[in-house]
């Protein structure tokens, strides 16, 4: 699909180093108004998702969110925004996966 980004990230969670990877899933991309960060997860865990600027600045978040094992979907408001690209910070556990985003309104 054309409007859409995935990805995956290895992250290792707890003292017993269990392994849990993360899908996640940007639409649409490009936005304009609001952008959807899909991610599914094979266990609970705290995330925080935030869009930044390319010279890194948190233009927009999303309260940290407790994501349920399964597939959880985010919402972000992007009409803030101006054209042109971003990226979708998803941080957990001081793991951080980026995405890219752009914006065309």
């Amino acid at each position: 699909d054309q409007n859409t980004v995935t990805g995956s990230v290895d992250l290792s969670v707890g003292v017993n180093n269990i392994n849990q990877v993360i899908s996640t899933i940007v639409f649409p991309n490009p936005a304009s108004t609001a952008v959807n960060v899909r991610i599914q997860t094979a266990a609970a865990f705290e995330a925080s998702v935030s869009i930044l600027d390319l010279q890194g600045r948190v233009v927009a978040n999303a309260a940290p969110t407790m994501l349920q094992a399964g597939v959880n979907t985010l919402s972000l408001s992007t009409e803030q925004l101006t054209d042109g690209m971003y990226m979708i910070h998803i941080r957990r556990d001081g793991e951080t996966m980026a995405m890219p985003l752009i914006i065309a309104n």
